[in-house]
């Protein structure tokens, strides 16, 4: 043994009895980003479109038990295939489900669900949503740039729908949560926003409030998106309760506009109120799609 294969055993029997360094170097393997956990680091790597390493710096500090799952997968030698697949599967069971990498340093992704009647080229994805607005005396025209949809009936929907999800009849709350979600009036955020207005307010963080708040919101908008899709499809196998619908829809817009007159003539200084109509529709007889 010379002089220096002598002096690099001494050395590394000496790092290897030097407790600092032993933790220094258990941190380095479990904790290969500690360097890079800030604010910055996370900017940077969102302005680079580098999901990866968005993913790592956010898993770190919101969920380190996937995080630590991660390093290990890391270590094992697996592909930054395997891993963004692992990130993907991880967010989703913890109820934050994910289409994209790239887009987690801008705080948690959310998808909106909601629709603009206004806008003519949605009624070629959603042709059933004609048929609906014909119910409200509005004539869906695809050859104009927009449609003109009179306030009265955003009005005229939205109470209709909270009258429909009062009622006792699953199906019938079906059908209120998918009118609604197309006027705009479930009170999720998620299902009543278009993208566009979603994109204008100010993003949910990584916060561990705002984990639990996406949470519930992402969740409640999918059971109200469930129950929609399920009412929409119910009244197109049931004539009888579409005929129903059509005198419910009329209902409401009498009793709105008188709601509206008297609202209107109401003494001054008198607290106005919000109309809901009350409706008497078919129960259990129509549960089973039959006219």
């Amino acid at each position: 043994m010379n002089a220096l294969t002598s002096l690099h055993a001494h050395l590394a029997e000496a790092l290897q009895g030097d407790s600092l360094h032993q933790l220094a170097l258990l941190v380095a393997t479990f904790d290969p980003f500690w360097q890079e956990a800030d604010e910055e680091t996370l900017q940077m790597a969102f302005e680079a479109d580098d999901g990866l390493m968005q993913a790592w710096l956010i898993t770190r500090q919101a969920f380190p038990d996937l995080y630590a799952d991660l390093v290990l997968t890391q270590a094992a030698g697996a592909s930054p295939t395997v891993l963004q697949h692992q990130i993907h599967d991880g967010f989703a069971a913890r109820g934050l489900p994910i289409e994209s990498l790239d887009m987690l340093g801008g705080g948690i992704p959310l998808m909106a669900y909601g629709v603009c009647l206004e806008e003519p080229t949605l009624y070629r994805d959603h042709p059933e949503l004609i048929g609906l607005l014909a119910l409200f005396g509005v004539v869906v025209d695809l050859e104009v740039d927009a449609l003109e949809i009179d306030r009265l009936v955003y009005v005229a929907g939205a109470a209709l729908a909270e009258a429909l999800v009062g009622q006792t009849d699953p199906h019938w709350q079906d059908v209120g949560w998918w009118i609604g979600r197309a006027f705009g009036a479930t009170g999720n955020t998620l299902v009543d926003d278009t993208d566009e207005s979603l994109y204008n307010m100010p993003p949910l963080s990584w916060s561990t409030d705002d984990i639990a708040f996406g949470r519930e919101l992402i969740a409640e908008a999918d059971e109200v998106m469930t129950a929609a899709q399920r009412g929409c499809a119910w009244l197109q196998a049931t004539p009888a309760a579409s005929q129903q619908l059509k005198a419910a829809i009329r209902q409401t817009q009498r009793g709105l506009a008188n709601h509206t007159q008297r609202q209107a003539n109401r003494p001054k200084g008198q607290k106005g109120s919000r109309y809901v109509p009350h409706l008497r529709l078919g129960g259990p007889e129509l549960a089973d799609g039959s006219e």
